[in-house]
């Protein structure tokens, strides 16, 4: 499961993911060998995958019932579509993870803030998802209805 993370890391280019029930199967499989003690996945702290992307503005993961946690650092990111996803757990990062040190890594200027959807999510009431998403600095705008 640390494929998907990796990946999308090593795009730095990379300005938007836009995706429809998006699903590791791998971190089912993991998960459920792991409860039979014959695989012993890495996870990183919160079971999930972190994400380096400076150059991200739109992430959407809409309906994305198998990521549970994602940590990501996305200094230009604008818009987060979390929208009936059974994602639990996600946290911004402040700052560039240690080990993306290329040039075309290092972004210069204020982060920019962003809106975050839980439209049709658990966390569409008063419920908060855990991590710092919603609390951020850089949060302007949490949703929580779908609009039209």
């Amino acid at each position: 499961t640390q494929g998907f993370g990796q990946s999308v890391s090593h795009c730095p280019k990379l300005e938007r993911i836009s995706t429809y029930k998006f699903s590791l199967c791998m971190s089912r499989c993991m998960k459920t060998l792991s409860k039979h003690k014959t695989f012993s996945p890495q996870f990183d702290d919160f079971g999930g995958h972190q994400l380096v992307c400076p150059s991200l503005t739109k992430l959407d993961l809409r309906h994305s019932d198998d990521l549970e946690s994602l940590s990501i650092w996305a200094p230009k990111l604008e818009y987060l579509n979390l929208q009936a996803s059974g994602i639990s757990h996600f946290t911004i990062l402040d700052r560039r993870p240690q080990g993306w040190d290329a040039p075309e890594y290092v972004v210069t200027g204020k982060a920019s803030q962003y809106t975050v959807n839980l439209a049709n999510t658990k966390f569409s009431g008063k419920r908060d998802i855990e991590g710092n998403v919603t609390k951020h600095k850089r949060c302007n705008k949490v949703q929580r209805r779908v609009t039209q």
